[in-house]
């Protein structure tokens, strides 16, 4: 990951370019597989295999290019500012914006690739373009958190999101959520990181006895 600092303490993210290298030698080995398979097949379902894994890989394989002819071309893949996130989207040349006052943090998943997804503080999600296989997404995603405390930290920008989610319905914006693994919907809300403390210690204190010993195993220890 290349990074360039700019006017307005802005940071541009280039792709590592060994990456993508990498990224354009393993889909072409792949395609050359593909390609083998289909000329020398072994059964019938491996012409099916190998026109699949040349169709797939090919297309990997431009992505790849693409990437180099846009680092060429001085096209960054994010640029962060003190006040949002700016993703590019190769497909329309234009870049997505995500403004930090909606932002509560952003997360690394994994969804094919692992890639950098943004939690609004209403509760909702969204998966950016950035994607491990292009920069590591762990050290980015450390860097936009820095960037989004700093722009917290700041009295006039907390009373704008205060005021953003009094609009949505929501009280407070320094909230606790509980939420499944699988889904970021809120499905329990704390207005505070003392309520959500005090109330669950009383409640996880009933269920277990002197001995530390569970005393209803049926009785579950999540919040709902």
């Amino acid at each position: 990951m290349r990074l360039i600092y700019r006017m307005n303490n802005r940071i541009d993210i280039y792709p590592s370019i060994w990456r993508v290298i990498v990224l354009i030698f393993v889909s072409a080995l792949f395609v050359m597989g593909g390609f083998l398979m289909t000329i020398h097949p072994r059964t019938g379902i491996d012409i099916f295999i190998g026109y699949l894994g040349v169709v797939f890989f090919s297309f990997t394989a431009i992505i790849g290019i693409v990437w180099l002819i846009l680092r060429a071309m001085r096209k960054p893949l994010a640029r962060i500012y003190d006040d949002r996130l700016e993703y590019l989207i190769p497909v329309k040349m234009k870049y997505e914006i995500i403004p930090f006052l909606y932002v509560e943090m952003f997360v690394t998943v994994k969804v094919g690739a692992k890639l950098i997804r943004a939690d609004y503080l209403t509760g909702g999600c969204k998966n950016t373009g950035i994607i491990n296989t292009l920069v590591p997404v762990g050290k980015m995603c450390d860097m936009l958190n820095d960037r989004l405390e700093k722009f917290w930290s700041q009295p006039l920008n907390k009373a704008s999101v205060t005021k953003y989610l009094s609009m949505t319905g929501i009280e407070s914006w320094r909230f606790v959520h509980f939420c499944t693994r699988e889904n970021c919907a809120s499905l329990k809300k704390w207005n505070s990181l003392d309520d959500f403390l005090t109330s669950e210690i009383h409640r996880i204190y009933t269920l277990f006895d002197d001995k530390g010993v569970e005393i209803d195993e049926s009785t579950p220890t999540i919040p709902i």
